[in-house]
């Protein structure tokens, strides 16, 4: 199937400028000292809901198509249908999340630490290129339900479009069986599910880098420890090519609300220094290190 997702998207946003991810001391260290973004497996993120959420409209959309399809068509529909269950999970795809706002107090709640907090002001074309050359999708998430829906029709009947073309009428071929169990409708469900959120979220602003299915022996594949289990996710080198380091990756980082603000600062301001991206020969000019504004006190 063309395109990432399987589909051509509802519509094409512009990557912003700067996309910032959120996150702790822990986790600005370790992007800033080892170049990499730690992608969690769709399936341990925060909201366990957004996969069974994104199933339920694309059965929706196959029951729909069920009620005026011919007969070939709604043989397809049905082999779909009984292939899109919460097993289809079991697809090894991770997600790093940004957001277009770089000092939003929903996400300080949610992703800082007790009195500490940081927004990595990334590069949204660096980010892009990223995607690009990893086989990755970068796309902004849909709240809005009509627009969530113009997006599974087209996924569905692309899906429907890409077995009528590929199934074949001999048992005995290799891919006899594939084209006759939902085809590629299972993969790219997992590319998809991850860009649904509910509309009360859509204050963040959500962007998500989306990884196409990994083998758990792919190099960069791992586990991590998780408050009550172990978290599957994947090491996204930031330095994947040659030239990556001589191109502008960081924007900013912003300190967010703390009792410390002078220090952290400096602190960050240090930190940069010493990754030698706080000076005016890093490529694009400096790191800025930018001050939260928001009247929050988690201490």
């Amino acid at each position: 199937m063309s395109g990432f997702f399987g589909h051509t998207p509802p519509r094409e946003e512009a990557i912003p400028a700067s996309l910032f991810h959120y996150t702790t001391q822990r986790g600005l260290l370790g992007i800033l000292r080892e170049q990499e973004i730690w992608m969690t497996h769709t399936q341990y993120l925060n909201d366990v809901t957004e996969f069974r959420h994104a199933i339920d409209l694309v059965i929706n959309e196959i029951k729909r198509r069920l009620t005026t399809a011919q007969q070939t068509e709604r043989v397809v529909l049905e082999e779909m249908q009984a292939n899109v269950s919460p097993q289809a999970a079991g697809v090894n795809v991770c997600v790093a999340c940004f957001s277009e706002d770089g000092d939003s107090l929903s996400q300080w709640r949610a992703y800082g630490e007790t009195a500490s907090g940081y927004a990595i002001g990334f590069c949204g074309a660096f980010l892009s290129r990223l995607a690009n050359v990893s086989g990755f999708g970068l796309v902004k998430c849909v709240y809005e339900e009509e627009e969530k829906l113009a997006f599974v029709r087209n996924f569905v009947s692309n899906n429907v479009n890409e077995i009528l073309e590929k199934r074949v009428d001999d048992p005995s071929h290799d891919e006899y069986h594939f084209w006759r169990t939902g085809g590629n409708l299972r993969a790219c469900l997992n590319r998809v599910a991850p860009i649904f959120k509910d509309r009360a979220f859509r204050d963040e602003r959500e962007w998500r880098l989306i990884s196409k299915p990994l083998m758990c022996s792919a190099g960069g594949f791992d586990y991590r420890s998780g408050k009550s289990m172990v978290v599957p996710f994947f090491r996204l080198s930031i330095t994947n090519q040659p030239d990556d380091i001589d191109r502008k990756r960081f924007r900013s980082v912003v300190v967010g609300p703390t009792p410390n603000t002078e220090q952290a600062e400096v602190a960050v301001g240090s930190v940069l220094a010493s990754r030698r991206l706080a000076s005016d020969l890093t490529p694009g000019g400096s790191v800025q290190v930018v001050r939260s504004t928001v009247p929050y006190r988690s201490w």
